[in-house]
């Protein structure tokens, strides 16, 4: 039975340190809004925050249509 072969994936350098420096940004900025969190006490539910970013996109919509 013949197993299939991924093709190899050509990057270039530059474009997989992007990639790695953005994903560190990432990690960075979770990392100090969890300390901000911690010290300040406040913390908000995943609902919470999605309820906030649907807000969020509706203005957006409701402002690019006028």
């Amino acid at each position: 039975m013949n197993n299939p072969v991924l093709p190899t994936l050509n990057m270039q350098p530059e474009v997989g340190q992007d990639k790695r420096s953005s994903q560190q940004a990432f990690i960075e900025r979770g990392l100090a809004s969890y300390e901000a969190a911690k010290q300040s006490g406040i913390y908000f539910t995943s609902d919470e925050v999605l309820r906030k970013l649907d807000e969020m996109l509706v203005n957006a919509i409701k402002k690019s249509h006028k």
